[in-house]
């Protein structure tokens, strides 16, 4: 028996959290369908400057999280949708949930094309991704699908500034042209869209409803507490390189692990052509070793970064 659960909270950590504790504490499958108000959500492995407009993020005071399976970053709002099955499986069956969401998808008459990584593409553009992660002979296989997000918002957000500077082993994400389903489905909005979404394929899964306040809350607060920690957000982020060159001669070589400077690597005076800036700039790097690079970031000069 499976049972369905239509999340109604919107915070991003919360519902993160509600997903990695039912993956790992409960033996019961699920399908789930819930929104996160506007927030950035990147992969497990990534690093997040290098996929993330953070000033533009900060300003806007739009959360950044983790999440614990791979893949690459996304954009939410409450024009998202987020589906997610969790299966007592070894391995993840990708095609389950993707079979699930086409069939939805063809009340609607949308013709659908789906490519090597599971993603879902209307007229060459995309409108949902996914990713997966296994626990113990548990699966976790979770979906987006835009209907009305704020793409211009999306687009600012998943800009990062410099991405060029970084070099690392992280996965970059796979850009693409990006559609709305709203722009195809007329005369619906996304909480009718979403209502509709969800009786389908709890239909089809002959999936049991049960409510939220049937789960531990109690335990799901504490994983939201530990999604919120900066070290889970920024400290997991791989080991990476900010590497560019100032003032058209000067190499700077910044080596940042699980979010801190470890290592500053500047050229010495006799090693390049004569710059007027190399003594500023060794005012500016030095004493940043240990510092979190959120910090050095803000103190940099803005032409650097």
């Amino acid at each position: 028996m499976i049972k369905c659960l239509r999340i109604e909270e919107t915070d991003p950590f919360l519902n993160l959290a509600t997903e990695e504790f039912l993956l790992k504490h409960s033996n019961d499958e699920y399908f789930l369908l819930w929104q996160n108000a506007e927030s950035i959500i990147v992969g497990r492995h990534q690093n997040i400057f290098a996929e993330v407009n953070v000033n533009f993020a900060e300003s806007n005071n739009i959360p950044i999280a983790r999440r614990l399976s791979g893949g690459g970053t996304v954009f939410h709002d409450l024009g998202n949708i987020n589906l997610t099955l969790i299966r007592n499986r070894e391995s993840i069956n990708f095609d389950e949930l993707t079979a699930l969401m086409l069939s939805a998808l063809l009340l609607w008459d949308i013709h659908v094309t789906v490519d090597s990584r599971y993603a879902l593409f209307t007229d060459r553009r995309k409108f949902s991704g996914c990713a997966g992660a296994v626990h113990h002979g548990r699966t976790l296989h979770h979906a987006t699908l835009l209907f009305n997000s704020h793409i211009d918002r999306m687009f600012q957000a998943l800009a990062p500034s410099i991405p060029e500077c970084y070099s690392g082993k992280a996965p970059i994400s796979n850009r693409s042209r990006v559609i709305n389903l709203s722009e195809l489905i007329q005369d619906i909005d996304v909480i009718r869209f979403s209502e509709l979404l969800f009786q389908h394929i709890s239909s089809k899964l002959s999936a049991v409803p049960v409510s939220y306040k049937s789960l531990d809350l109690c335990a799901i607060r504490i994983f939201e507490t530990n999604y919120r920690n900066w070290d889970a957000i920024y400290g997991r982020s791989p080991r990476f390189v900010f590497h560019k060159y100032l003032y058209n001669n000067v190499l700077i070589e910044i080596a940042i692990e699980r979010g801190r400077v470890v290592s500053v690597l500047l050229p010495e005076a006799s090693n390049v052509s004569y710059s007027p800036h190399l003594s500023a700039i060794r005012n500016i790097l030095c004493n940043i070793i240990g510092m979190t690079w959120n910090e050095v970031l803000r103190k940099l000069p803005a032409e650097w970064v």
